[in-house]
């Protein structure tokens, strides 16, 4: 069977695996005794052994089944979560991803010998004394709790018999969820089903290798039970054990048969009868669709120009007059509308996919620097466009970086500082209006302006004279490029790749970044970015006879001048506008057009925008108004172009160049 084309299927929920690994290994490592935490990371290891399998990816399949092993003597009580096992199957993790994305990409596997013979050491090694089996724990893999005991317990009167099955598929067994279910049928056509490893959803789905194990009530043999099962086609093996709650299953099926039966109580009301606790249903419709990104692009790029066209119908519609026909036009903006809403949500994902990988990074780091970390997140649930999922995660990871490193204290400094031993790093997101405010905060050492101003002179970035300075000159000089207050290069930071990557990033994501501090007490880094960088709102202008949008969040306000109000400041046009002093530039001239030559008395329109918190203003021809539009890119053939940052077609089918303000205030 030709299964490149699920290969993308299959790393998607593979990496859903990884995720859910590395989130309970930082559970298990707090709450080394949680049965639930290793039942969940015992099932996640035996689905992706079981998915590589199917795939035929070998060492992928052989590397997990190392994991396999070692969670389930951790489930079964026969090794303990000590800080040293964790570490090496933190370590597995980590070469258990490498491994996906080399096969995933056809690319050499790397030499993971050594970590594979950690993993054995620690399946090899015997048990210690507090590890022993605990009473009820079967080789099957279950985990008998007490509503099993007790169901177990109250089958005696009706003289039932307990067994666990373990069934084994053939190899290249097709459609395994049907052999299951066949199981599931002949079983309960004799007894009934209480428990399956793994669960039945999970069967379902075909979420497993080959092997899976059934815990049955029956009035029935062992020996009739193993027949029942072998009578299914592409069945395997069976083994049928006895189960004793006193005792360990026993192997031996002939032996089992021959036992006193352990019979099972039932409560003697009337109508009682054994409920069926686990039931094999039939599979309802999946909540999630997988989807190419390429067909989803094309389904927004469509509704795009969807919405150019509307555009265009209610510009032609303005001048007619028939009733009928305005108000088909409304509705056809209305359905448009809410079609463009509902694709460009589409393109919205939880930020929770980038805040994920944060708690396994904060743990690593907090450990390298012999720091006491706590990381609080919030807001993961917050959605924002796809693309800039994918653009924030090395921005944050920068920033979380930092606070770890220069942030939080040392102990002793903490102490010192009436301050907790244990550091916090708080990681959140929030919606506000049509843009989404990501926050890093540390209730660290906060900006040492001092030390900043005398790196500053010592990289010529200040005068050696100059005297104290402005927090927010201090905050400033962090966004130079290579800025680094760090003395000693380390894993962590001061490599030079400093505040200034970050600010480049956000910034070409229409993003802004700001720094709040108080020195010993916290710092707090904001980032605000748009929902959405596909359809935006736009101010549309005339300069020198052509239109151009310019993004609305950049444009503060804009307001009608008169010739006398034009001051003249070492050499430069300003104007004063409540009490503010603004530079003032013809966009026209900006863009390298002829300026606009006003009569004298006539008024200009003018717009002020700002970025990074400077503010300009700039003289244009026309004011339009402000439209939603479709950002397209330039395309390879005229590539980038300073202060273009797209284009869009209008309603009327002429193109408009969109500008990029960032670049016109620098």
């Amino acid at each position: 069977m030709d299964t490149s084309e699920f290969k993308e299927i299959f790393a998607a929920e593979a990496r859903d695996y990884l995720q859910s690994l590395n989130d309970d290994l930082l559970r298990l490592e707090n709450d080394p005794s949680n049965s639930d935490i290793l039942d969940e990371m015992f099932r996640a290891a035996h689905s992706l052994k079981g998915m590589a399998g199917t795939m035929g990816f070998r060492e992928l399949a052989e590397f997990t089944h190392e994991m396999e092993s070692v969670f389930d003597l951790l489930r079964t009580g026969s090794l303990t979560a000590t800080q040293e096992v964790v570490d090496v199957l933190f370590q597995a993790v980590d070469t258990l991803e490498l491994l996906l994305e080399a096969t995933i990409d056809g690319s050499p596997i790397a030499y993971h010998e050594q970590i594979t013979q950690r993993l054995r050491s620690l399946t090899s090694a015997p048990p210690t004394p507090s590890s022993s089996r605990s009473v009820g724990e079967l080789d099957a893999g279950f985990k008998l709790n007490e509503f099993d005991r007790e169901t177990i317990k109250q089958g005696k009167e009706q003289g039932l018999n307990a067994y666990a099955a373990e069934v084994s598929l053939r190899p290249n067994t097709l459609l395994k969820s049907v052999r299951v279910f066949t199981v599931f049928q002949a079983l309960e056509n004799i007894g009934t089903i209480v428990k399956s490893d793994p669960p039945a959803q999970d069967l379902e789905e075909e979420r497993f290798d080959l092997d899976f194990s059934l815990l049955i009530l029956t009035r029935e043999s062992a020996q009739t039970v193993q027949q029942v099962i072998e009578g299914i086609s592409e069945i395997d093996a069976v083994k049928v054990y006895s189960i004793n709650l006193e005792q360990t299953p026993t192997p031996n099926i002939e032996a089992a048969a021959a036992q006193e039966e352990l019979q099972v109580e039932f409560p003697t009301g009337e109508g009682s009868q054994l409920v069926k606790t686990t039931q094999f249903q039939q599979r309802s419709g999946d909540k999630y669709v997988r989807i190419e990104t390429e067909r989803l692009d094309k389904l927004i790029n469509l509704v795009g120009e969807l919405v150019i066209s509307r555009t265009q119908v209610i510009e032609i519609m303005r001048d007619v007059v028939d009733t009928e026909q305005k108000s088909a036009a409304d509705q056809l903006d209305r359905v448009t509308t809410e079609l463009q809403h509902a694709a460009m949500s589409l393109r919205m994902v939880p930020i929770k996919q980038v805040f994920d990988r944060f708690p396994r990074m904060v743990r690593d780091l907090a450990r390298a620097s012999q720091k006491e970390i706590n990381l609080e997140i919030y807001g993961e649930d917050t959605e924002l466009d796809r693309s800039l999922v994918n653009q924030i995660g090395d921005p944050l990871v920068h920033l979380i970086r930092n606070s770890i490193d220069h942030g939080i204290e040392p102990r002793d400094v903490r102490i010192a500082r009436g301050k907790p031993t244990a550091g916090t790093v708080r990681v959140g997101a929030r919606h506000e209006g049509s843009h989404i405010v990501i926050a890093v905060e540390d209730d660290g050492g906060g900006l040492n302006v001092e030390k900043i101003r005398a790196k500053a002179i010592e990289r010529g970035l200040l005068p050696s004279d100059v005297g104290e300075i402005s927090k927010q000159t201090a905050i400033d000089l962090l966004f130079q490029p290579g800025f680094s207050t760090a003395s000693v290069v380390t894993d962590i930071s001061g490599r030079g790749v400093g505040m200034d990557a970050v600010k480049s990033v956000i910034e070409s994501m229409s993003g802004t970044i700001e720094i709040e501090t108080e020195p010993e007490k916290y710092l707090r880094t904001v980032i605000k970015l748009p929902l959405t960088l596909a359809i935006i709102k736009a101010l549309l202008v005339v300069a020198d006879g052509a239109t151009y949008a310019i993004p609305i969040q950049a444009v503060r306000e804009n307001l009608q001048i008169t010739r006398d109000q034009i001051k003249t400041v070492q050499q430069h046009d300003v104007i004063v506008l409540r009490d503010e002093i603004l530079p003032l530039y013809d966009l026209a001239e900006c863009l390298g057009f002829t300026p606009l030559q006003p009569e004298q008395d006539e008024s200009l329109s003018v717009i002020v925008m700002e970025t990074r918190g400077q503010k300009a203003a700039f003289i244009v021809e026309d004011l339009i108004g402000q439209q939603e539009i479709v950002i397209k890119s330039l395309g390879d053939l005229i590539g980038e172009v300073k202060g273009i940052a797209g284009a869009a077609v209008l309603g009327n089918g002429q193109v408009a160049l969109i500008l990029d303000n960032s670049t016109l205030l620098r």
